[in-house]
């Protein structure tokens, strides 16, 4: 059962569950899975099928994307696609990587993956590299979960020795 509280505007139910995101991240075996949230599965527009079916000028029918959920519903689809390692399951933004600030290199590191995730998809792609522990995984699983989940970018997660062996 879903917990929903009134938020400042007393107007706006913020969910307990998902904060308002629509969706919860949690692990399952190897990788990270994202959940729609109850708070979804309850949407009045389209009663939880996240799409909705319209009739043009014309008189044609035709499906549309929910407006309310759709968008969440596309987006953890993606999100279970992309492999996230489950380790990393509560990284959902690349902000949640905390350089030390006296590492420049973090810093410099940080700041490409926020401006590419940003400039997204004039961007194409990144390769950080680096000593093992340094928060290469974490800096990309950022950009992957903010790009699906936010963005609805279609991403893929690989480790680079196994897409070595592919």
């Amino acid at each position: 059962m879903n917990k929903l509280s009134k938020g400042i505007n007393r107007n706006i139910s913020i969910c307990e569950d998902c904060h308002t995101k629509g969706y919860i991240i949690f692990k399952n075996g190897n990788f990270a899975n994202a959940r729609i949230c109850d708070c979804i599965n309850d949407c009045n527009e389209c009663e939880g099928r996240g799409s909705i079916i319209n009739r043009s000028e014309k008189g044609y029918t035709y499906v549309s994307p929910c407006d309310r959920c759709g968008f969440i519903r596309r987006n953890v689809k993606l999100y279970n696609l992309a492999g996230v390692p489950s380790k990393y399951h509560d990284v959902l933004e690349v902000n949640s990587f905390k350089p030390g600030r006296s590492n420049q290199s973090h810093q410099k590191a940080l700041q490409y993956v926020k401006k590419f995730v940003l400039q997204y998809p004039e961007k194409k792609g990144f390769l950080l590299m680096g000593a093992s522990g340094s928060g290469k995984t974490h800096l990309a699983v950022g950009a992957i979960s903010e790009l699906t989940l936010e963005h609805g970018v279609q991403c893929t997660f690989k480790d680079f020795f196994y897409l070595l062996s592919e």
